[in-house]
């Protein structure tokens, strides 16, 4: 948005010069050309009207024949008179199979409807008829030629109200451009030229500023969903020019991860006062990694079983995590990674230091990603050691760190 920003702003300088270049001594130059841009507009919508028009009378009169019906096409490759063979009554693009009077077959397309379609009259066509037969065309069009003297003469179309309308509104604008003081001026094609430099560009700035604005808009709502999920828990204060970030806040902007909520919100409320280091280390673990597909249906090993101190904890971080989701999802925002236990075992083994080959027995972790997730492990953990407010956890955070920062994850 700063370089949308930057180049509206260059816009407008340009506009400002354009406008200055198209001074007339014979009056408003711009408010002169405004008018032209008026009836160029007004043309344009006129045309699109007509074409428009067109297009529905050209469906209307296709999907109403019936077989047997005779039209005569206006004007093209194929002008001339033509019979219906197969009728087509679809409502966005009918399509009828039609012989002509020099007994070609083809079907009949809106585009082929240019200079209009008249149906004058009808003959006998039997039901099935096989026109990719060359005897049965030249039947049908002797048939057509015998009985062209009964067909009607086409209509002359009369403009639609709506198309009246448009032409008296580009005929009254192009009065109004007439009696203008610039209209008599000498040097009139000039300051023209410039002033539709200046439309120009003010067409572009118009089209950036929109964006600009649609895009701010989307980031300013974003912006605030985020801060009533934030208010909610606590880490905001005050609502508007008023808000302020608390204590918890405080603590929150000084944790880097995808899941930095959830990691303040453990730290905030003890989910991890009780952890030993390793099992600090495996708890944070679970808020990183990002396991395979086939993972999630392996049972993980958790160091102590399930009712043991790390299982209480992780259970309880899952339900800190399942709140956070619940109302980041109510807000409208996306949904927040899930905690994954696929390392536990594994970072809980290293950090009470054991050797990679051990830390990584019954595990189909690859050497080279179990480094990986170590040192974004240490990453976070020492972010918890200089911003956990429990003494303790501050503590066991830089001891889980240089018990893990040894062998390759140091090197």
């Amino acid at each position: 948005m700063v370089g949308k920003a930057r180049r509206a702003r260059e816009l407008e300088s340009t506009l400002n010069a354009y406008r200055e270049t198209a001074t007339c001594d014979k009056g408003d130059f711009m408010e002169y050309a405004a008018l032209r841009e008026r009836i160029t507009r007004a043309q344009k919508d006129s045309s699109r009207l007509v074409k428009r028009q067109r297009r529905e009378a050209g469906v209307e009169t296709l999907t109403a024949l019936r077989r047997g019906d005779v039209v005569r096409i206006g004007s093209g490759k194929r002008q001339g008179f033509a019979v219906v063979t197969v009728p087509d009554d679809h409502v966005d693009a009918p399509r009828p199979t039609v012989v002509s009077d020099d007994a070609r077959a083809f079907r009949l397309a809106i585009a082929d409807l240019q200079s209009g379609i008249d149906a004058v009259g009808a003959i006998k066509v039997k039901k099935g008829v096989d026109t990719r037969n060359a005897r049965v065309r030249r039947e049908l069009a002797q048939q057509i030629v015998a009985a062209r003297e009964t067909f009607d003469a086409p209509s002359r179309r009369k403009a639609a109200p709506e198309q009246d309308h448009q032409q008296q509104r580009v005929d009254a604008l192009r009065r109004e451009m007439a009696a203008h003081p610039c209209h008599s001026c000498p040097d009139r094609e000039q300051h023209a030229r410039w002033a539709e430099r200046y439309h120009r560009t003010l067409r572009d700035r118009d089209r950036l500023t929109g964006e600009i604005a649609r895009a701010t808009g989307s980031i300013s709502a974003l912006f605030d969903r985020r801060c009533a999920v934030l208010r909610e828990l606590g880490y905001l204060d005050g609502d508007g020019p008023h808000t302020a970030v608390t204590d918890a806040g405080a603590l929150m902007k000084r944790l880097y991860s995808d899941n930095d909520l959830v990691i303040a919100e453990c730290l905030r409320t003890g989910v991890w006062q009780e952890l030993h280091p390793p099992a600090l280390a495996a708890a944070v673990s679970t808020l990183l990694y990002g396991g395979r597909r086939e993972d999630e249906t392996r049972t993980p090993h958790i160091p102590g079983g399930p009712g043991g101190v790390l299982g209480r904890a992780l259970k309880d971080t899952v339900r800190a995590w399942s709140r956070i989701d619940d109302l980041q999802h109510a807000h409208r925002l996306p949904d927040a990674p899930a905690p994954q236990w696929g390392i536990v075992s594994a970072i809980h083994a290293w950090a009470q230091g054991k050797n990679l080959d051990v830390a990584l027995k019954d595990s189909e972790i690859a050497p080279g990603d179990m480094v990986r997730w170590c040192k974004q492990v240490i990453d976070v953990l020492d972010q918890v050691a200089q911003v956990a407010p429990s003494d303790v956890v501050r503590t066991r955070a830089q001891t889980a760190i240089e018990a893990m920062r040894r062998g390759v994850v140091a090197y």
